[in-house]
């Protein structure tokens, strides 16, 4: 990968430069490990999204996935983008609120809501809330009659699709653990029905558990939904007003799933396959898409220290050990999926000799390249860290948590959280013992 065809990245000096500041100067000012953040990739990246759907389908909503990055200053700038959001928690939900986003532009999520957060949902007037099972329904139906509240929902459905992530996790259908089964479906939408003064059934949505899907796995998800959507409808007269596909958005596929889905809900398509009194069925619907990796990943950038090194001689093997590591949420079996790692003040150098490198955990990575010069006191910067790395944080091992900064559109630089200290890590806890020994750091 050649970062520097993103002109975000320069060389200034032997540094690397992000956003127009000088990588080096900044870890030196507000130490290390320290997350960088760009407000101008940031809404690059969501303008990107919006024009590639709505392009062909000028009836899309762009939902923000919050677990993938939820600093809430990184949550402002994407809604004064214009993204709306998607959240997984009681707690994410709060933080978008936080940020300025109202009830109606956020869509809440996963298969672990509790009682109280599905309370919070409702007071807050969410846009919807995804359903994950019968008993789900059952139980949210029961809270928005206690609050004497109605709430909008959408049924999530597991399509049967042929895809598969790894040998653990199937995509969807019987064997995922998201979603409501075919079987299942008609008897949902009849409990929606039932009760309706509390209960608004608007849609329908999926996930596929991976992180950047194929354009063809969603394709036959978006069809299954399209052929189930009219199927429940003449067994039990629900017309779908949303039809939700998730995320797995990347630069390389958006264009693609964008004009197969667009494709799909056109009547001529449409009436193909379900007859001509179904051509319409679909005109108005809203398409809605919740990415989170290709709206946060090149925002973000971690770096890194070398704090030691050491050379096995018996294995040949160059050893280099970070200031990061779980604590910092990078897992480093991740590392070359989504990572690339560069040496911040030597980028001029060929990185051409193999480490392998360890860090703040029990893990380690291998056949990573840097430039044979590297020493301890380098700085090592991952690339695309903005995506389910910063959210990831942990006080691991009893280390404090990194501070992050943002670069804001106009080139100056604003702390949007401080490192942790000493001190923070008792936050919350309670002694055993009265006495308590409070060291001055």
């Amino acid at each position: 990968m050649d970062i520097f065809e993103n002109k975000i990245f320069k060389i200034e000096k032997e540094h690397l430069c992000f956003d127009g500041r000088d990588l080096i100067k900044l870890v030196e000012k507000y130490g290390s490990p320290l997350y960088v953040f760009s407000e101008r990739e940031l809404r690059k990246n969501v303008n990107e999204v919006i024009v590639a759907f709505r392009t062909f389908y000028d009836k899309t909503s762009i939902h923000y996935a919050a677990q993938c990055e939820s600093t809430l200053a990184n949550l402002q700038v994407i809604r004064d983008a214009g993204c709306n959001l998607q959240v997984n928690s009681g707690g994410e939900l709060f933080k978008g609120l936080q940020a300025g986003f109202e009830g109606d532009q956020i869509i809440f999520t996963g298969a672990c809501k509790t009682g109280e957060e599905i309370e919070l949902a409702i007071k807050s007037g969410v846009k919807s809330v995804n359903i994950d099972s019968i008993y789900e329904l059952t139980r949210i139906a029961k809270i928005a009659e206690a609050l004497d509240t109605p709430v909008n929902i959408a049924l999530m459905v597991a399509p049967e699709i042929s895809y598969y992530h790894s040998d653990r996790h199937r995509l969807s259908g019987q064997e995922s653990e998201f979603g409501i089964t075919f079987e299942q479906l008609r008897t949902a939408i009849r409990m929606s029905q039932k009760n309706k003064k509390y209960v608004k059934l608007k849609g329908y949505h999926f996930h596929l558990q991976n992180g950047s899907h194929e354009p063809e796995s969603v394709h036959e998800a978006f069809v299954t939904m399209l052929e189930t959507a009219v199927k429940m409808y003449q067994l039990t007269g629900f017309s779908p007003q949303s039809l939700n596909i998730g995320g797995g958005i990347s630069s390389d596929n958006m264009g693609q799933i964008a004009e197969a889905v667009s494709e799909e809900l056109n009547a001529a398509t449409v009436e193909k396959w379900a007859g001509k009194e179904y051509g319409q069925f679909f005109k108005d619907i809203e398409l809605i898409i919740e990415p989170g990796r290709k709206i946060a990943a090149s925002a973000g950038i971690l770096l890194t220290s070398i704090v030691n090194e050491k050379y096995r001689k018996n294995l040949n093997e160059n050893w280099l050990v970070l200031d990061e590591g779980l604590n910092n949420g990078m897992e480093f079996e991740r590392l070359l999926s989504y990572n690339q790692l560069l040496c911040a003040n030597k980028i001029t150098e060929n990185h051409n000799m193999s480490y392998k490198i360890s860090g703040l955990s029990y893990a380690s990575s291998e056949g990573i390249r840097l430039p044979g010069s590297i020493t301890a006191g380098d700085f090592i910067a991952f690339i695309n860290a903005g995506a389910y790395s910063h959210s990831y944080l942990s006080s691991f091992s009893g280390r404090p948590r990194p501070g992050a900064i943002m670069i804001k559109k106009n080139g100056t630089v604003k702390q949007i959280k401080r490192p942790q200290r000493y001190e923070d890590l008792l936050e919350g806890e309670e002694p055993f013992r009265e006495e308590l020994n409070v060291c001055a750091i």
